[in-house]
């Protein structure tokens, strides 16, 4: 064995034991035998970075890459494949999730779960039938950063909370909103009041008893395509405090600032599990994706390990803002 060689396979050795360790700690257990898996979507971004991210995983297999239209038949008849990895423009999530789960394959997909409530109760329905199961790759669920930086404020980080300015998208249907409402501390509002145009975007102002309000915005597709949004953001959440705010930000960042606008603490989207998994190998951890697609695996092989969040989750945080806009 050459020095390389040798160099490499103890490096990965290092990774497996560490990333056994970090998942033992998430209590999360790397599965046992390979999952063999086919990616969808494998000409897009978000395909790519999967691919990626998988290599990352043991046990995790991509027996096979499709481009985001291709025909998925073949690959669900086939008995070797235990899942489908969705990486497709949300146009498709909902049509390959459903005949994954209807042949009995488990399937990861990004949010958004449909883009209708026709598709969402589909999906619905085929994972209540089915033995495979649906995870939601809902990275900002599964953020550790982002529950810190809820809890801070529920704890007295920006003082007396009684406003809130949330931006989100279809992509995304509601997390940055559920994010504000969970810091506000609220749940049904008493006013609701719209200023939406033909497309449901617009302005929604919902107020709560206790003279707390939230103001939802989803930006229009001009809007985002111009890049004229909040801090360059398609989506996140400002909550107002007497004596700060908090920002949660995509890439899983939570950022506290004082009265004076200055920042006084920053969460990043690197839990502690990671770290550890990370160490000094410069694993690339900032996005969970890693963590993700492992979970994924961790949960075909367990059943008794739940999902970061589920589909019922998914669907309440959906029809809970579809509700008002």
């Amino acid at each position: 064995m050459d020095q390389m060689t040798r160099r490499r396979f103890m490096v990965t050795g290092i990774e497996a034991f560490a990333f056994a360790a970090s998942c033992d700690a998430a209590g999360i257990k790397p599965p046992s035998y390979p999952l063999n898996a086919v990616l969808v979507g494998a000409d897009t971004p978000r395909g790519e970075a999967l691919l990626k991210w998988s290599k990352k995983v043991p046990g995790f297999n991509v027996s096979a890459t499709l481009a985001s239209s291709a025909d998925v038949s073949a690959a669900l008849s086939d008995a070797a494949v235990d899942a489908i990895v969705c990486a497709t423009p949300p146009a498709r999530h909902a049509e390959i999730a459903c005949a994954a789960l209807k042949a009995g394959k488990s399937v990861f997909v990004d949010p958004p779960v449909g883009l209708t409530d026709a598709e969402c109760a589909a999906v619905e329905a085929a994972a209540a039938e089915s033995k495979g199961i649906y995870f939601y790759g809902d990275k900002f669920a599964a953020s550790v950063c982002l529950k810190a930086g809820v809890e801070a404020v529920r704890g007295g980080a920006i003082g007396e909370v009684r406003e809130a300015r949330s931006w989100d998208h279809g992509e995304h249907y509601g997390v940055f909103h559920e994010l504000a409402r969970k810091s506000l501390g609220v749940d049904e509002p008493v006013k609701v009041a719209k200023l939406l145009d033909a497309d449901g975007c617009g302005l929604t102002r919902l107020d709560y008893a206790g003279g707390k309000s939230m103001t939802m915005e989803r930006p229009s597709k001009a809007t985002l395509n111009c890049g004229l949004y909040f801090l360059d953001m398609p989506f996140a959440s400002v909550v107002y405090g007497t004596t700060g705010s908090m920002v949660f930000a995509p890439n899983d960042r939570a950022l506290l600032f004082d009265r004076n606008g200055a920042l006084a603490k920053y969460w990043e989207g690197r839990d502690p599990e990671s770290v550890a998994f990370a160490g000094s190998l410069e694993v690339p951890l900032r996005n969970l994706d890693i963590r993700q697609l492992a979970h994924f695996a961790a949960c075909v092989k367990d059943r008794e390990i739940r999902p970061y969040a589920t589909l019922a989750d998914a669907l309440a945080v959906r029809r809970r803002y579809a509700a008002y806009s």
